[in-house]
């Protein structure tokens, strides 16, 4: 991360300010415990493509050893760490908090703890289309900055989105720093993305059935919508390969996504999506009620009676690792799959449905991508 000299300073890029907490209900510990660490407090493991968690009381016998050093590993485990605390502090019941939890995202069927033994990284798409930037698309931008991108100034993000930024979504988009509140979520994205070197282009029109992408226009998407209605138009606008995920919106599925790819010979967008109402992805009346409207609730989980809500952007980063190691694996020959079911509270609720279509090497060479070879 250029321009940062410490962990203190690079933390303080979230919006973070660093304060001293006497007596904190959890800690959480990047490498190894130290001599204040009680047994409930959280570890974090990870390295490239690998990231999760355990309890100082139940350490995860995790061996570091990944070839490929990238972010993504960490993502996913820093988030989990963020999760896993809050859990357990909220007294949710939760599977993940018997043991120690993680993925690995190169191949998420295998063992998370070993390594994978190899060196794999060597194709990173350069061009992305990003559909709606709140909750899940600012993660999505989060982990995709990350990459290793051999060549910034030549890596290309088109921001689609039509919405301002609002007070809600200061909790739950990884992006929203005080001040922003107000401004139209493109080029709030937009100017965090050129700080980083990278360029953008912007679309502040609704993605509908009359969208198509031209001529040389990004062939990847990444789609984080909270409705069905344009997810039903995801596999006619022209894209070569589009990844799309949601989340829960209750207390039962806030930490549960589903990911789908676009195209697959199983279902296409509009089997998928066209028999869901718009109201099937809206909070329960109740949870609305504490917010006064449900548009007010991007991302965030009423916790109680009295209204009080916490941000879920940790939810997000999860998904959004998992979201960008799909298209990873894509591109350098890994396992892919047509929809993943995720759940961060129960790793036996995973469910993976393997991809029946596999790309030509000319098809993947026409979406553009940068070698690290």
């Amino acid at each position: 991360m250029p321009g940062f000299a410490t962990l203190r300073e690079a933390i303080c890029l979230t919006g973070c300010r660093p304060v001293v907490l006497e007596s904190p209900s959890h800690t959480i510990f990047i490498g190894h415990a130290d001599l204040s660490a009680k047994p409930g407090d959280v570890i974090v493991h990870s390295d490239g493509w690998r990231g999760g968690v355990s309890d100082v009381e139940n350490p995860a016998a995790f061996r570091i050893g990944d070839r490929d050093d990238f972010a993504l590993g960490g993502v996913f485990a820093g988030a989990a760490a963020v999760h896993r605390c809050f859990v357990r502090a909220m007294e949710i019941p939760a599977q993940c908090l018997d043991g120690p939890f993680g993925i690995s995202l190169w191949d998420p069927l295998s063992d998370w703890l070993n390594p994978i033994g190899g060196k794999y990284l060597r194709n990173i798409p350069a061009r992305f289309w990003l559909l709606g930037l709140g909750h899940l698309g600012q993660a999505f931008l989060w982990n995709l900055a990350l990459l290793p991108h051999p060549k910034r100034e030549e890596v290309e993000f088109l921001l689609n989105d039509f919405d301002l930024i609002d007070t809600s979504n200061f909790g739950s988009g990884v992006l929203c720093l005080p001040g922003a509140v107000g401004k139209k979520k493109t080029r709030h994205c937009a100017d965090w993305l050129e700080r980083w070197g990278f360029k953008t282009t912007l679309n502040e029109r609704c993605f509908g059935a009359n969208t198509l992408r031209s001529g040389d226009e990004p062939r990847v998407a990444f789609c984080g919508f909270d409705r069905a209605a344009p997810r039903v138009h995801l596999d006619r606008a022209g894209f070569d390969l589009v990844i799309e995920c949601g989340l829960g919106a209750s207390l039962a599925d806030f930490d549960q996504a589903d990911l789908h790819v676009f195209p697959n010979t199983r279902k296409s967008s509009a089997e998928l999506w066209s028999g869901y109402r718009d109201s099937n992805f809206a909070v329960s009346p109740a949870v609305a009620a504490l917010f006064g409207g449900a548009d007010e609730v991007c991302g965030q989980l009423a916790i109680d009676v009295a209204g009080k809500s916490v941000s879920t952007s940790f939810v997000g980063l999860m998904s959004g690792a998992l979201a960008v190691s799909e298209l990873l694996r894509t591109f350098n020959r890994g396992p892919v799959f047509d929809s993943i079911s995720f759940n961060a509270r129960c790793r036996e609720d995973w469910d993976f449905t393997e991809a029946t279509r596999h790309f030509t090497a000319i098809e993947l060479a026409k979406m553009v991508c940068a070698s690290l070879v």
